[in-house]
């Protein structure tokens, strides 16, 4: 009996966390954000801005325009062969709507993508010059927008 208990009450907080709402908060960087010459390291701040309001139910949560600092977690510089940079957050604060505190906690990685080659010629050689060294990390303020999601 007690083993059937014990199955049973694993089952029950295994399905638990997921039943969480997961909210999605839209974000782009406010400052450049490069590896190339060691501009981002680990433990530096990042300033985002939401790009929506976000709601919770009917409730107005984060602001559109409000700021989102990330703390960097991992920095791993481009690498011979093809080896790309990229820049890896877990940690994100803001203001909500009524000026509290809120921490979102969900792993955002930056990196350098193929998509940024525009022609043929230039994809050819962006891509003989990534058989020998792989690309850097290079966002410019409001050029690109990331999704980070909120558990409640």
């Amino acid at each position: 009996m007690k083993k059937i208990f014990l199955a049973l009450s694993f089952i029950a907080f295994s399905i638990i966390p997921c039943y969480a709402e997961k909210i999605p908060v839209r974000i782009a960087p406010l400052q450049h954000v490069s590896t190339e010459h060691d501009e981002v390291e680990v433990g530096d701040w990042i300033a985002f801005q939401n790009i929506q309001d976000v709601y919770l139910g009917d409730k107005l949560y984060l602001k559109k325009g409000a700021h989102v600092n990330a703390i960097v977690d991992f920095v791993s510089p481009n690498g011979w062969g093809a080896d790309d940079a990229e820049v890896k957050f877990k940690t994100f604060n803001a203001v909500d709507a009524d000026n509290k505190k809120i921490e979102i906690n969900y792993p955002l990685t930056i990196k350098k993508e193929s998509s940024d080659a525009k022609t043929v010629s230039s994809e050819l050689s962006y891509y003989g010059l990534r058989l020998i060294r792989g690309a850097e990390v290079d966002v410019e303020p409001d050029t690109k927008i990331f999704n980070i999601f909120m558990e409640r």
